[in-house]
């Protein structure tokens, strides 16, 4: 600082603000900061395209999260009738009991005991027809439970893509909303 600029400071008059005023102007100093917005002021004082932004990026991550929680279920369960039936299986039980037991229930088979009910249906079907030999009446059962195998997976990998587009894609569409606010 110069001597002059000094010179002028001091000699300035002092000028008191009474008590009342305190608490005013520090309201007006907090707001003039942007301190004490909340985000919905934020998100009413935001131009257009930040607003869609935001709200696109709010819509993927409900619907983000929605898919993680119905995969964790529904992985969950998969991981528990594969368990079952992979118990079932190796008890030492009958594959025909086995089989019939998979179809006498009310229920709709899924995961390693439909590749299971998919296979030994096959075979057993080709095993009716006269004149196929053990390796082709093996092979129409493997093919099959390939055919439940992919439709299986295919069930698990269900929104998988949107999960992986939806991650992939939300960093950029946040970095649109920042050059737009």
């Amino acid at each position: 600082m110069s001597p002059a600029t000094a010179l002028i400071l001091a000699a300035a008059p002092v000028t008191e603000l009474p008590v009342e005023a305190v608490p005013a102007a520090a309201d007006a100093a907090a707001a003039s900061s942007g301190a004490g917005l909340s985000y919905l002021q934020l998100m009413l004082h935001a131009s257009l395209p930040v607003q869609l932004i935001v709200l696109l990026l709010l819509l993927g991550s409900v619907l983000s999260w929605v898919i993680i929680f119905r995969k964790n279920r529904v992985y969950s369960q998969a991981t528990d009738e594969a368990d079952e039936f992979e118990s079932r299986f190796w008890s030492g039980v009958d594959l025909t009991q086995l089989y019939r037991s998979a179809t006498d229930r009310n229920r709709v088979v899924s995961g390693l005991e439909a590749i299971f009910e998919a296979g030994f249906r096959e075979f057993a079907r080709l095993r009716q027809k006269k004149g196929l030999d053990g390796r082709t009446q093996l092979e129409g059962a493997q093919r099959a439970m390939r055919a439940t195998f992919a439709r299986e997976v295919d069930r698990l990998e269900h929104n998988l893509e949107l999960l992986a587009n939806i991650g992939s894609t939300a960093p950029y569409v946040g970095l649109v909303g920042t050059v737009f606010g």
